[in-house]
């Protein structure tokens, strides 16, 4: 998948009121989405390690209307979700490989022109 077709998919960046993850500190959002029908959004989160490095978190939900008619939000999948999930989460591994990269190319750039 090239850069246009990556930034065509179904991404979105985070709203602002998403509800943060229980995996995540409050009030935290993803940086970016991906989702499609059936529900099922990965979703990526930054996060930086104790050293000063940044990294990247990836969950996945399911949101469904119950029989009450209200939406639930599930870390769940159905075995249909698999493939469409599968699909997903392909998309944010190119996504995260691509921020690596460009990360990578911007701390390279700062290196050289510091050490002038």
């Amino acid at each position: 998948m090239n850069d246009n077709q990556l930034e065509n998919a179904a991404a979105e960046p985070a709203a602002e009121n998403d509800a943060p993850s229980e995996t995540t500190q409050k009030g935290a959002r993803p940086i970016i989405k991906f989702g499609g029908s059936g529900g099922v959004v990965v979703a990526i989160w930054k996060a930086k390690s104790k050293e000063g490095y940044d990294y990247f978190n990836v969950t996945i939900d399911r949101t469904y209307r119950n029989d009450d008619g209200k939406f639930v939000t599930v870390d769940s999948l159905r075995d249909s979700d698999l493939l469409r999930t599968q699909k997903l989460l392909g998309q944010a591994d190119e996504w995260i490989e691509q921020e690596k990269a460009k990360n990578r190319r911007a701390s390279a750039a700062t290196s050289a022109s510091t050490s002038r």
